[in-house]
């Protein structure tokens, strides 16, 4: 059987601008925590934990799981050239 690959992101984090100096975070976001593969999810998040250990020691709780079907970037967009039109 060949080995799908995934992407386990987590939506428990908080991201500041750069040299924000706000007390409250700026945005509300995903974080990827990393990729592995294997048969189905559940072989990919083992080897996935197996491969970072250190996940262990942070506070993370809730990773989501979404199989990876291309793994070439089919579109690649800039903010700031869409904001400048």
């Amino acid at each position: 059987m060949d080995l799908k690959h995934y992407i386990f992101i987590t939506t428990e984090g908080y991201t500041f601008k750069p040299e924000s100096d706000l007390a409250e975070p700026d945005v509300e976001n995903c974080q990827v925590l990393g990729f592995s593969s294997g048969r189905n999810e559940k072989e990919a998040f083992a080897n996935f934990i197996n491969e970072n250990s250190f996940y262990n020691k942070l506070s993370f709780d809730e990773t989501s799981c979404y199989e990876i079907i291309n793994k070439s970037p089919s579109a690649s967009f800039s903010l700031k050239d869409y904001n400048s039109h």
